[in-house]
């Protein structure tokens, strides 16, 4: 049963990485290089030559791309999540700052979202507006303005389901999409005309804008294989060409730098410095990545400290941030799926089948007819909430243009239509609404009220 599972998830991830007809043309079939024939004159010449398969060559790289930049995503703030929540204090950190960026990443995860992109393209927005959002709520809480930390976690919430529920209009989302464009112009505009002024860097780091400059050149090419959306591969471009321009001003400016910060290192510079080979470029390369990659060493390090101390002295609160910590793993291990809705159906389907009809329970009855007339009528969706599930209906099939629903004149809040369409909610394994009405599915109670009326007359 493991065997198969993992077998199954392999084979999903091989689907995802070798997308299209990819997987059976390179996996199965091992078509790596193509061969082609030329008939002339009646002589047919084989050409054999070591061609790469360029389509599926250029849309695996992407998906590789987009996955390794996704991936570099999820513990970009975490270090700094944690020195805050340490520290109990955001000091230091711009409360505006970490809102734009919030917006520009929802901006391009809702967008994306909405244009039914492959995850790989816009999962690292995805992590980044969360990881901004959970520092957001820590500067308002560790401030005067705590209570504001919980109105900020609600409305990021709402939003949310408004996304994921499609209650946001298309056009709404293409224009915050367009709205990031000028603000990353705006802010990478800033930090090149301050560079100009200074005549130097400063403390900008070469290997951070290096991989925010190769993180956009990734993804300007992802965006073309994937997207073909202009918003979005404009939005990169431009990206791209101001992050080009800044790390084009860290070299222009090196000399300068090197004048204005003299940084003493110990045995590994002076083992640098006496390698005549090495130019002066390579070892100021050198030394800063070594320093970089130390520093990140060392904040991870002085978090697991805290943290191991803080727990150490504050035990029963550690207990319950583990413990709750483990209910929501437990919750998104078990949160049933859309395949476990249709599953769960089909199962209460049967057993309703295998009992007469004359001892059916009208509620189990009404439950099951509903939830599969709504199936019938692609009107029952299920939304994924990572650690719940809502199973809605909707007033209409979704993949029809009606005129009630598009009209915003006629049509109810979203905020009303959530809450008047759940059909259930499912967590940890079950679907509460469905299992209550079925606790009493072969029990008859209208059979017992005509025997007590009949037993009375």
């Amino acid at each position: 049963m493991v065997a198969s599972e993992v077998y199954r998830k392999l084979d999903h991830m091989l689907h995802y990485m070798f997308p299209n007809n990819c997987y059976n043309e390179m996996l199965i079939k091992l078509n790596v290089f193509d061969l082609k024939c030329e008939q002339n004159d009646n002589l047919i010449v084989l050409l054999s030559y070591r061609r790469f398969a360029a389509d599926c060559s250029s849309l695996v790289l992407s998906r590789l791309l987009g996955l390794a930049v996704t991936a570099g995503s999820l513990m970009l703030f975490v270090p700094q999540i944690i020195k805050i929540q340490v520290a109990r204090s955001g000091a230091g950190i711009s409360l505006p700052s970490q809102l734009l960026g919030l917006l520009s990443c929802f901006a391009t995860a809702a967008y994306s979202y909405a244009s039914n992109f492959v995850f790989s393209q816009w999962g690292d927005s995805l992590f980044v507006a969360i990881q901004m959002a959970i520092i957001i709520m820590q500067i308002l809480y560790f401030s005067t303005f705590s209570a504001y930390a919980f109105a900020f976690l609600a409305f990021c919430w709402a939003v949310t389901f408004a996304v994921i529920g499609n209650y946001i209009p298309f056009a709404v989302l293409a224009a915050l999409q367009a709205v990031t464009i000028p603000l990353v112009v705006v802010s990478k505009f800033l930090q090149i005309h301050a560079n100009f002024h200074d005549g130097s860097t400063g403390q900008l780091s070469l290997i951070s804008v290096g991989l925010q400059f190769g993180g956009c050149i990734a993804r300007v090419f992802t965006s073309v294989k994937e997207t073909g959306d202009a918003l979005v591969i404009g939005m990169y471009v431009i990206s791209t060409i101001m992050n080009g321009i800044i790390l084009a001003q860290i070299f222009w400016y090196w000399n300068a730098d090197a004048k204005k910060q003299k940084k003493h290192y110990s045995a590994f510079r002076g083992t640098l410095l006496g390698m005549g080979r090495i130019s002066a470029l390579t070892r100021r390369f050198s030394l800063r990545f070594l320093e970089y990659w130390k520093n990140i060493g060392s904040d991870y390090k002085a978090v697991c400290i805290d943290i191991i101390s803080d727990s150490k002295k504050k035990p029963l609160k550690s207990a319950a941030i583990g413990a709750a910590l483990a209910a929501l793993a437990y919750a998104y291990k078990t949160n049933p799926n859309e395949r476990d809705m249709l599953n769960t159906l089909t199962e209460r389907r049967q057993a309703m089948v295998l009992l007469p009809n004359s001892i059916h329970n009208a509620e189990s009855d009404r439950a099951l007819t509903s939830r599969t007339l709504y199936l019938n009528q692609h009107r029952l969706e299920h939304i994924d909430c990572y650690f719940f599930s809502l199973a809605l209906r909707r007033p209409h099939d979704k993949h029809v243009q009606v005129y009630h629903s598009q009209d915003p004149n006629l049509r109810n809040s979203w905020w009303r239509d959530l809450w008047g369409s759940i059909v259930d909610v499912g967590a940890f394994g079950r679907w509460y609404y469905l299992n209550r009405s079925f606790e009493n599915y072969d029990i008859n109670e209208d059979e017992f009220i005509e025997h007590t009326n009949d037993s009375t007359s």
